[in-house]
């Protein structure tokens, strides 16, 4: 994991330069995942910005990516996190579309997508 001002500064940096930090092998695309997880935890509590959050899935598919970077595999953002605004359907994710109840809390954000 990179150090220096603090590991987490990696995730300040351009998605290109997380993307570079991964390919040359600085860091991992696991080890990227663990520090947006943390930022997520810190931050989301108070700004509930992100309604269905699996840390679980990130790790998992992290993993996928370090694994296809072993077998030769590369891509230009392979291993950058990102989100999808939840207007956007997404797998079995929840979503409120958008709409104010993406604001509160996940059980009543759950009636509130499924209202339609």
């Amino acid at each position: 994991m990179p150090r220096g001002n603090g590991a987490s500064d990696l995730l300040d940096r351009p998605a290109h330069a997380i993307a570079a930090a991964i390919r040359t092998g600085t860091t991992t695309a696991r080890d990227v995942a663990e520090m947006a997880i943390a930022r997520v935890e810190a931050r989301n509590p108070a700004l509930t910005a992100i309604v269905d959050f699996d840390p679980a899935e990130a790790r998992r598919e992290a993993d996928r990516v370090d694994a296809r970077r072993r077998d030769g595999f590369d891509g230009p953002l392979l291993g950058v996190p990102f989100t999808v605004k939840d207007t956007t359907g997404w797998r079995d994710a929840v979503s409120p579309r958008g709409r104010w109840c993406s604001r509160i809390s996940y059980r009543r954000a759950m009636r509130c997508a499924s209202s339609g």
